[in-house]
């Protein structure tokens, strides 16, 4: 049954009041059944069928006053067919109870008459009270009983006055409070979870509840209820005191609602959901009607719902020693501009914080944090997004201040999965990119973890000259500065990646000053756009930190420091090096220096770039590597290092007696190259193209390829061939070997076995091809000469080379190591 209520239509004229103001339905009865008889009795002119309209008229007043009665016979609202009534804001209290009060005036009108229908669906045991569109000016406490729904329609604001217009009610400090009115005035009413249950706030549309910042005032008080739902709300205008606050409650869902703006209180840190303990020693839920009996909230869901601009959006105040809130849920909430920590846990046990988003919880000295945590028990929290914030999470022992401060510190338990839950948030542009785990209560720098957290899911980066590191790491090293900002950005991705398992950084346009060697993992691209200059700096800006002699070294950034920790070709693999244009590694004329260092790799690609400016390292030391390509490069410029035999690509292996090699992560087992393309490549301006100039005993360097590519302008041999078993040499263009003076080779071949090499030319050198025994010098000084293995048919394929403007025009051979004129072959070219 549903009843419109207005002014018009109201019925109490035609009922009595006994003395206790409640209406009976033995009163009314007599009076509505005597005043029928007595009209009917006396008035002789009327007709009979006036007579029978005041029957009729009198009995369908009966039947609507025994329906809507507060009588000794009370009509009960069942669960199928519940009583719903429907008001507006010019609506008067229930049978206009209440508006013979002394303190009933404009002022106090709604609330009177919303406490009149809330004590009238506590009578008849539930149902539905609607508000229709309007604003409701509530002064004072409104309870509400078991199995009530309170309906707000689009349009409806619920406003805390704080005006009665009268001394004789003063306005009290909450909107609503979940209690049946007829409990509301018992001490210690309700115990346990024992309170009211079934209740519903929910809102369509703009439905509002408006604190209208009264100081202190919370908007609703839940306590010792069960199966409550508030939903659909928008509450606005907090001081002070809380939106909703909740203590022993169990099986509450507050969802899809809006909690927004708050004025600073003098704690500066009150929750827009506060969810606390009854507990006599804390004092943080005081109501009257409330026993100070310790229960804790259970099954506590806040999902959908969105906070801004508060204090905090929820949390726990105080804790009570020994008592754990349980299965406290926040559930893909938005949280963003709170002023203080956004999330207070404090004694919590298995609560789960899935999927919400946090923004802009931050504050002048940059230690806000977004979730603050104290004697937290097996929490979940996981799958959370923060963002443009200073701290996500930290984590620390605590102790109640004031009331409650003689309960014992509170420490937090946390197992292995909780901590890897906790790793697979989402953080973006924060001030920190960790979690702080304190151990030691009041104490923030020793005994504190920090737990890095990486997005798993983000593989691709691109970075610019300006850029900053990735999540700030480094920015807070002592030897971070203007220097070697630049290296610790490159560093801070590629440290990342390897986290994530690989990915792709690209590089802008811009140069890139690197002072100091970055490691490179398996699975990662690095890609160099147009424009893009990595270039190696000594300038390290602090004597705290050197500078190192290469760029890059394809060492997992975690595995870089341990002594030995690759051999054979076990190392990272599945590494490019790609770039676009004018993409260019400079190595700027640095003494020594190296561009690329590849040992135990595999699956390594080089590919589009320029490679500039040398002198006495290496663009490129190969070692140990196998199923390497490198092509479409430029590799040009040096200036002259002391051997006068440094090759832009050095072919070699990790041996520490030749002294070739210098990292420590290999375990210099002498493993030579495996499967190395070097195709269409152009060398320029350099001292060699390709070489080895150190060779381990017994081991050679297989199936090394060098097809395709252009070589002018060297001033040693242009490819120095030393323990290569099966290499092939062909389609190449070899010019200006040493400006074709002295005895330099276009090709000169040592070690070499069964080498094919054909379909070159060869111009302006001295000598084409020469085949030599080879003994190491100095280091590695202990290996045996090594010879060639070359036959009649490898021979004859040298000779399918064509020669322009050479010194010789034969193959050199010579059969013993260090004799150059006699006993050495020459095998001529036949000209047509």
């Amino acid at each position: 049954m549903k009843y419109e209520i207005d002014k018009s239509k109201d019925i109490k004229k035609n009922i009595g009041k006994d003395s206790t103001n409640k209406y009976t339905y033995k009163k009314d009865t007599e009076k509505y059944i005597g005043k029928s008889t007595r009209n009917r009795s006396n008035d002789k002119k009327a007709g009979i069928w006036k007579n029978a309209s005041y029957v009729l008229v009198s009995l369908f007043i009966l039947c609507l006053y025994l329906y809507g009665s507060g009588s000794e016979i009370k009509v009960m609202a069942s669960q199928s067919n519940p009583v719903t009534y429907t008001i507006k804001t010019t609506s008067a209290p229930y049978h206009n109870q209440y508006q013979g009060l002394s303190t009933y005036n404009s002022k106090t009108a709604h609330y009177y008459l919303l406490r009149s229908y809330l004590e009238r669906l506590e009578k008849v045991g539930g149902g539905n009270l609607i508000l229709k569109k309007g604003t409701y000016i509530i002064t004072n406490t409104l309870y509400i009983p078991s199995k009530v729904t309170l309906l707000l329609q689009d349009g409806v604001t619920i406003q805390k006055g704080n005006d009665t217009g009268t001394t004789k009610l003063t306005a009290t400090k909450t909107l609503f409070q979940f209690i049946a009115p007829s409990k509301s005035e018992r001490a210690s009413a309700v115990t346990g979870y024992l309170g009211e249950s079934g209740i519903t706030l929910r809102g369509e549309g703009t439905a509002t509840i408006d604190l209208n910042y009264n100081k202190d005032t919370t908007g609703i008080v839940l306590g010792h209820n069960t199966s409550v739902n508030i939903e659909g709300i928008t509450f606005r205008r907090m001081n002070g005191g809380s939106f909703i606050k909740l203590a022993a409650s169990k099986n509450i869902n507050i969802r899809d609602n809006y909690f927004l703006e708050a004025k600073a209180s003098s704690s500066g840190s009150r929750e827009a959901i506060a969810l606390e303990v009854p507990d006599a020693l804390t004092k943080s839920f005081t109501y009257l009607w409330s026993k100070a009996d310790k229960t804790v909230n259970d099954g506590i869901t806040i999902e959908n719902n969105e906070f801004r601009k508060l204090e905090r959006a929820v949390g726990t105040g105080k804790y009570t020693e020994g008592k754990y809130q349980q299965n406290i849920k926040l559930l893909n909430n938005n949280i963003s501009d709170t002023s203080s920590h956004a999330i207070r846990i404090l004694n919590w046990e298995k609560c789960w914080l899935e999927g919400n988003h946090f923004a802009d919880i931050t504050n002048q000295e940059g230690n806000l944090k977004v979730l603050l945590i104290s004697g937290v028990k097996y929490p979940t929290i996981t799958g959370n997004v923060f963002r443009d914030s200073d701290r996500p999470i930290q984590i620390m022992p605590a102790k109640n201040t004031n009331s409650g401060s003689d309960y014992a510190i509170t420490y937090n338990t946390i197992d292995d999965g909780n901590k890897a839950d906790m790793l697979k948030n989402t953080l973006l542009e924060m001030k920190e990119y960790f979690i702080r785990y304190n151990q030691v209560y009041n104490e923030f720098t020793q005994n504190t973890e920090r737990w890095e957290i990486s997005d798993q899911s983000v593989r691709s980066f691109t970075i610019n000259p300006s850029s900053e590191p990735f999540q700030n790491t480094f920015k807070n090293y002592s030897t971070y500065n203007s220097s070697s900002k630049q290296y610790y950005v490159l560093r801070s991705y590629l440290e990342q990646l390897e986290k994530v398992g690989g990915g792709t950084l690209t590089l802008s346009a811009g140069t890139y000053e690197i002072c100091n060697t970055l490691y490179v993992a398996s699975n990662i691209t690095i890609y160099l756009k147009d424009g893009a200059i990595i270039r190696k700096s000594e300038a390290t800006g602090t004597t705290a930190l050197d500078s190192s002699s290469s760029l890059f070294q394809l060492a997992a950034p975690s595995k870089s420091k341990i002594v030995g920790g690759y051999s054979g070709y076990s190392g990272e693999h599945d590494i490019q090096f790609l770039g676009e244009g004018k993409a260019t590694i400079d190595l700027n004329y640095v003494s020594g220096a190296i561009g690329l260092i590849l040992v135990h790799n595999s699956n390594i690609t080089i590919s589009g770039i320029t490679f500039t400016n040398m002198q006495g390292g290496h663009f490129i030391e190969l070692d140990a590597s196998k199923s390497v390509v490198v092509e479409k490069n430029t590799f040009a410029g040096h200036k002259p290092s002391q051997t006068g035999i440094k090759e832009a690509i050095n072919i070699d292996t990790p041996d520490r007696s030749t002294e070739g090699l210098h990292v420590d992560w290999t375990s210099y087992d002498c493993t030579p190259d495996l499967d190395v393309i070097i195709r269409n490549n152009n060398f320029k301006d350099l001292e060699r193209a390709i070489g080895t100039h150190k060779y381990s005993g017994g081991k050679y360097h297989e199936n090394i390829q060098i097809l395709n590519n252009i070589i002018e302008n060297t001033d040693s041999d242009a490819i120095r061939i030393i323990n290569w078993k099966t290499p092939t040499i062909t389609g190449n263009s070899i010019s200006n070997v040493n400006s074709g003076m002295g005895t330099e080779r276009a090709v000169l071949a040592s070690g070499v076995i069964h080498p094919v090499i054909r379909d070159n030319t060869f111009t302006n050198s001295a000598r084409p091809i020469q085949l030599m025994p080879w003994k190491n010098t100095g280091p590695g000084s202990q290996y045996e000469i090594t010879y060639n293995e070359v036959n009649t048919s490898d021979l004859d394929q040298m000779l399918k080379n064509n020669l322009v403007r050479v010194g010789e025009t034969f193959i050199r051979v010579n059969q013993i190591y260090g004799i150059y004129d006699s006993n050495t072959l020459k095998y001529y070219y036949h000209f047509q």
